[in-house]
């Protein structure tokens, strides 16, 4: 009996001395560097809000570790940092659609300048077009609109690609895409987009796609917007993508410093560790073409990753405008990149900037005890919190989580600690060695008395 009486205030001691200790580590809300005030509606058990910007310039850990929800009585509540949901297409359908040149002039949004004859299936699948007028073979070669049924498509097109015919050299010309439901009434759909191959030196740029808004359409109408010179549509096809999820992306623009001008070498510094995964180089004059090498590492001591390599361009003919677009690569957290100019005339005395784009981390937070609730962050000298919450929220059903999780909204910046937050401890933490000795001790002294009750035990009477 002696001996479980020993062994349970052993368990007790080590117990409240590990708690002690584990609330000695945590620190206070005015000990992080920065904070926001949350904004919650009191209707939801779980709270969740995209983290700002700042969030990733400030906070010292990479793993966001130092980030801490606290209520109005500021005294911490449990939260959790989860990914965004998937924004990469995992599979897409190519669909050859139907279309038929449309001859004479287009001069409002209905059909009122030809005299055309449609026979529509009741499906709405276009059957037959009959025009009231004679048109010779020559004049094929000037087709500036095209009819294209998409009737028979029962998913949402993401994108348009044509293949042409009469190209004979380099080419840029603008177009335009227009919608209608009944063949009558037409509304712009894509109101300018460029269709162009050239070349320079041994590349080839090839644009022959347009991305399409989400829409419910049955027809489009193709709209050359300058005079074609004898190239026609050959095949369109309709891009679907299979699965697709999409988030709202957040945006930083960072200007480049020259540091080899030799190699072209422009290095940037973001200032903090985003959960990048595209790019986007912003040339600082029109008619710019480079062959170009992205780079990137998370510090100084770090080697140079390669990121990509390729054409990067943004060209005007005739007032069309192409460029390259942005760049998807594999996610990272890199805060350093570099870009080095391949091509031999470069960019000249103007710097480039790159914009680098990504989906933010979502922030839960179980909203315990009164609001408002506050997120510091940034704290230099703390480990990550334990994470009940997200065992929480990986078993809930989609539609369990619809009905717990509310959204919080950012509200206004309170002042903390500031700057001084966000240092490693360097002094020597007397408070953690003497809870730590505290606890050795005690752990000795029940251990030496066990030990003497179990010899007092053992030792047979006289």
């Amino acid at each position: 009996m002696k001996i479980k009486t020993v062994i349970s205030c052993l368990f007790f001691f080590t117990s409240m001395t590990v708690a002690t200790i584990a609330i000695a580590g945590e620190p206070d809300l005015e000990q992080f560097a920065k904070g926001y005030e949350l904004k919650t509606d009191g209707s939801a058990a779980i709270y969740k809000l995209d983290l700002p910007q700042s969030i990733y310039q400030t906070t010292v850990r990479s793993d966001l570790g130092d980030i801490r929800v606290f209520n109005k009585d500021k005294k911490r509540v449990p939260h959790a940092i989860r990914r965004p949901g998937s924004n990469q297409e995992k599979g897409m359908i190519h669909l050859d659609l139907a279309f038929f040149p449309l001859h004479g002039s287009d001069n409002s949004r209905r059909n009122t300048g030809t005299s055309l004859e449609f026979k529509v299936a009741d499906d709405g699948t276009i059957i037959k077009i009959h025009s009231g007028e004679n048109f010779s073979v020559a004049d094929n070669a000037d087709i500036r609109r095209y009819l294209i049924d998409t009737s028979g498509v029962n998913q949402s097109i993401d994108e348009l690609e044509f293949e042409l015919t009469g190209v004979e050299s380099g080419f840029i010309k603008r177009a335009q895409l227009q919608y209608s439901d009944n063949l009558n009434d037409w509304y712009n759909l894509v109101d300018n987009f460029s269709i162009a191959e050239l070349d320079y030196g041994s590349h080839k740029l090839h644009k022959n796609k347009v991305t399409l808004p989400k829409k419910n359409f049955r027809y489009l109408r193709f709209v050359w917007k300058e005079k074609p010179d004898g190239i026609q549509l050959k095949n369109i096809k309709a891009r679907i993508n299979t699965v697709w999820t999409s988030h709202h992306r957040q945006r930083l623009e960072v200007s480049g410093q020259l540091v080899d001008s030799e190699k072209q070498i422009y290095e940037f510094d973001l200032g903090g560790r985003f959960p990048l995964d595209r790019i986007n180089i912003i040339l600082p004059e029109e008619n710019t073409l480079i062959e170009a090498e992205i780079n990137s590492r998370n510090n100084e001591e770090s080697e140079w990753r390669r990121r990509y390599t390729g054409l990067i361009y943004n060209l005007q003919v005739k007032e069309n405008s192409i460029e390259s677009g942005e760049i998807n690569i594999r996610p990272t957290r890199d805060q350093l990149w570099q870009l080095q100019v391949k091509t031999q005339d470069g960019l000249g005395d103007e710097l480039p900037v790159l914009e680098f784009a990504w989906a933010p981390n979502e922030l839960y937070f179980l909203a315990r005890g009164q609001g408002p609730f506050t997120l510091a962050y940034g704290n230099g000298q703390i480990d990550p919190p334990g994470k009940p919450i997200d065992v929480l929220m990986n078993v809930l059903t989609e539609d369990q989580e619809q009905n717990l999780v509310g959204e919080a909204e950012l509200g206004t910046e309170v002042s903390l600690m500031g700057d001084d937050a966000l240092k490693a401890e360097l002094e020597i933490p007397w408070r953690r060695i003497l809870l730590w000795g505290v606890l050795i001790l005690g752990v000795l002294i029940l251990g030496i008395m066990v030990f003497r009750l179990y010899k007092q035990m053992a030792t047979p009477e006289k």
